[in-house]
């Protein structure tokens, strides 16, 4: 599936900058009040990491680095997404799905799957919905604009 992104001039600032710092160039960002998504391959997020690892900063290791430096910089919170054309895999990244937990697709339709589903443990629900839902409603939207997605459930 092709992505159609539109960009607004904040986005394209936000890109440049996580560019410039990580040298990585990100497929798209999700701007909101106190957050910044940065969403990057998944080949670029091992890239990234590789990168982090031989900066020891401050005895922070990894992409966290990059991270808080954008953090500063933008006054927002940070993160990175890894981005895969495989929905499943997609889904299963974002959550950090142990292995024991899956993911299906539900709904076939013409243009691929409408809506799936994610087997979680019972004690990691709160953590995959988030404070006041806010986790499970940025993976639907995100799920929305990139896989055209309708429901994203949780059992």
């Amino acid at each position: 599936m092709t992505i159609n992104i539109t960009y607004t001039t904040d986005n394209l600032q936000f890109l440049s900058l996580f560019q410039k710092i990580t040298g990585v160039s990100p497929i798209d960002c999700v701007i909101e009040d106190d957050k910044i998504s940065f969403i990057i391959k998944e080949k670029d997020y091992f890239l990234i990491m590789a990168k982090a690892q031989s900066l020891p900063i401050n005895g922070k290791k990894g992409a966290f680095i990059f991270l808080n430096k954008i953090s500063k910089i933008t006054s927002k919170k940070t993160e990175i997404i890894k981005y895969s054309g495989d929905v499943k895999k997609f889904i299963s990244d974002y959550f950090f799905l142990k292995g024991d937990e899956e993911v299906k697709l539900l709904n076939k339709t013409s243009g691929g799957y409408a809506s799936a589903i994610m087997f979680i443990k019972p004690h990691r629900r709160g953590l995959i919905i988030g404070k006041k839902g806010k986790r499970i409603q940025d993976a639907r939207n995100l799920l929305q604009k990139y896989f055209g997605f309708n429901k994203l459930y949780i059992k």
